[in-house]
């Protein structure tokens, strides 16, 4: 029998975490929820590793999957962290879409301005992504010069399109001389999850109910624990 499916466009107007998804009583098979990162020379699946080049999106620190990925892009939240010079965080806060305008959450504009000087201030975007190729639930935390692709993503992929991502290499300019980085090229497929109301498109993407809201429990609750980027898949994120 086929596992019942969502239409994610009920999910994203209900906004994610909706209690009548989030308390559901759902298998708890998915106990993390494994980061994606675009790879650089000095990543450790780069250098140390040896699993992945340059330019290429990284699952849980463990799998690189090319530099050309799909995805269907569930939610975004607002992230930020006091980070240590082992890349480990001291301390997150994280505001969720359904919060409303994260200029008015004085919890997290206090967070932001209290950062002790001997740490590193990290604000960025958090998406909640599904990739249909793996069947896998992940975050990609979009900070610094990705953090610009966030909303782009976001608003190409309502309705539970399928986005083709692929990176594009970017050389250092006049103010950044011999630095290196990635831009995200999002591109829209004529695809999208089954149920999705999008017209003009084949919804025909399987993404499961029950491990949609195992994965949205873990989102809704993020760990308070303090890893680095590159061993999420350790812990819930």
């Amino acid at each position: 029998m086929s596992q019942e499916l969502i239409n994610p466009q009920d999910l994203i107007n209900q906004g994610v975490g909706d209690n009548s998804v989030v308390d559901a009583n759902l298998p708890s098979g998915i106990q993390f929820l494994p980061n994606l990162n675009v790879a650089y020379a000095l990543s450790k699946a780069v250098s140390e590793k040896g699993i992945a080049k340059p330019g290429e999106f990284v699952l849980g620190g463990q799998s690189s999957l090319g530099k050309e990925i799909e995805v269907i892009a569930l939610d975004y939240r607002r992230r930020a962290g006091y980070q240590k010079k082992d890349w480990s965080y001291e301390a997150e806060i994280f505001h969720f879409s359904n919060q409303g305008d994260v200029r008015e959450n004085a919890e997290y504009q206090s967070f932001i301005e209290k950062c002790p000087q001997d740490l590193k201030m990290v604000n960025g975007a958090d998406l909640l992504l599904f990739l249909p190729e793996r069947m896998v639930f992940c975050t990609m935390f979009m900070k610094g010069t990705l953090y610009k692709f966030a909303n782009p993503i976001m608003n190409s992929g309502v309705g539970g399109r399928v986005l083709n991502l692929s990176t594009s290499k970017v050389e250092g300019t006049r103010k950044a001389a011999g630095k290196t980085w990635y831009d995200i090229v999002t591109v829209k497929t004529n695809r999208a999850a089954m149920g999705s109301k999008l017209e003009g498109v084949e919804a025909s993407v399987e993404m499961p109910a029950d491990k949609l809201g195992e994965a949205v429990k873990l989102w809704r609750n993020p760990s308070a624990a303090s890893v680095t980027d590159e061993k999420v898949e350790e812990v819930a994120r």
